[in-house]
């Protein structure tokens, strides 16, 4: 029985679940939806252009490492590239799709420091150490880039950020049941997807208790009842697979 991938990149983090082989069913951050206010404008090709964007969100990025969410504004984002504000409305209509992007492309580096890890899995019976590990790798890298946690710290209070974590989620419980459906953990039907959508509450409450927590030994606990809190649901389920 093949360990494969953890491919479900959710409300701005990833979460990822043992699956029986390197096939999985997820969506693609890269999507864009015509109309979204957080969709980019543009998606560049060309090594300039590729370039110019990189710039914007590292700057956008490092701004958010300095300021209050909600005095990054465009304006600013562009005086500190030193760019027209104009070229900053090229790629992107707003700076909530800034932020957007950001978050997507944290996940993104995140999801190759996994697949990684997860390559050198064979065994579904591993499932409980790679459960920690893999969240290990994602508190850690999270943790380091204060300004993706930021974006997480303003979801709550900000409605543009609120839509882009609903349309997260439902996608990331939609993948998960589907997941659960191939790989004969549950056949079709509620008991799946009740499933799925547990297992992301509980991925979506825990990390932000521990991203937005200021007490480092309070956050080492609540990262153990997170990992504790996961296996000991999907345990029953998973041993019988």
């Amino acid at each position: 029985m093949k360990f494969g991938e953890f491919c479900l990149p959710g409300e701005g983090h990833g979460v990822w679940l043992p699956l029986k082989t390197k096939r999985c069913i997820g969506y693609n951050m890269n999507d864009r939806v015509k109309g979204d206010p957080l969709t980019s404008r543009v998606i560049p090709q060309q090594g300039r252009a590729m370039r110019r964007r990189v710039q914007i969100l590292s700057v956008a990025e490092k701004l958010l490492e300095e300021l209050e969410f909600s005095e990054v504004t465009t304006r600013k984002i562009a005086e500190a590239a030193d760019i027209p504000i104009g070229s900053v409305y090229r790629y992107f209509p707003n700076k909530f799709s800034i932020m957007a992007a950001i978050a997507a492309d944290t996940i993104e580096t995140v999801d190759k420091d996994l697949t990684e890890l997860l390559g050198s899995f064979e065994d579904l019976s591993d499932w409980e150490r790679t459960i920690d590990k893999t969240i290990d790798i994602v508190t850690n890298a999270y943790m380091s880039r204060k300004g993706y946690v930021n974006i997480l710290r303003a979801m709550s209070h900000t409605p543009e950020l609120q839509n882009l974590t609903a349309t997260y989620k439902e996608r990331m419980v939609k993948s998960l049941t589907q997941n659960f459906i191939m790989y004969d953990i549950f056949p079709a039907g509620l008991k799946a997807s009740s499933v799925a959508e547990t297992v992301i509450v509980i991925y979506n409450a825990m990390e932000i208790k521990v991203f937005l927590c200021s007490d480092e030994t309070l956050r080492k606990a609540l990262i153990k009842e997170w990992k504790l809190l996961v296996k000991c649901y999907l345990r029953c389920y998973f041993s019988e697979s």
